[in-house]
């Protein structure tokens, strides 16, 4: 008994064989390979493509992904928070200074010196500048609040010491573990006090 199908391209109803269920999508060769021009939404260019391909957009993957990096960023992105502002204030030279020579040019999570690095050590505010607000950029360029790090720990444990929280709990996962001394400052609670409420959890 013969199927029923129905073609992609011309949308014409067509009969085949049981046999042929799973092979055959078209009702013909011809609107097999029958294409259609389409124009790239970034470039402009004009290309074919077969109807059965669906609706496309752009010429390549770079104009595709070229099109989301400018659609898809700053405010635009669905990941967006605000971005990274550009001025610490007129103090935040002076107090960079005194917190790597504070540090003694050593970075607070893996130890190692500016002389091995080859680079100058980041510094890092230890609760978000942006909480703070241009207006008050002494509070949050204070030397409690600024720490020492190297570039590779700064990016690594930047995302969990954005985080807050509210009940004792660990605050990062293995793969990140913190200097006791840069969370018990982040939370304001005495290391002494945080080994015990943290206990075999709490960071080193």
């Amino acid at each position: 008994m013969p199927i029923l199908k129905i073609c992609p391209t011309c949308h014409r109803q067509f009969q085949l064989k049981p046999s042929q269920k799973f092979k055959r999508i078209h009702c013909s060769k011809a609107c097999q390979y029958r294409r259609v021009v389409y124009k790239c939404e970034l470039c402009g260019e004009e290309k074919t493509m077969r109807l059965s391909e669906g609706k496309k957009r752009f010429c390549s993957d770079f104009c595709r992904l070229k099109w989301f990096a400018n659609h898809f960023r700053a405010e635009h992105s669905p990941h967006w928070k605000g971005g990274k502002l550009p001025y610490y204030g007129p103090n935040w030279r002076k107090q960079r200074r005194k917190v790597r020579h504070r540090d003694g040019n050593i970075c607070q999570h893996c130890g190692k010196h500016r002389s091995q690095l080859n680079e100058e050590l980041s510094v890092a505010h230890i609760k978000p500048f942006r909480e703070f607000g241009l207006e008050n950029y002494k509070e949050a360029n204070d030397l409690k609040n600024l720490i020492s790090l190297c570039r590779t720990c700064h990016l690594k444990l930047d995302q969990p010491f954005r985080r807050k929280a509210k009940d004792p709990g660990p605050l990062f996962d293995e793969y990140a573990p913190a200097p006791i001394k840069y969370v018990s400052a982040l939370l304001e609670i005495e290391p002494e006090d945080l080994k015990r409420q943290w206990g075999p959890a709490c960071p080193r």
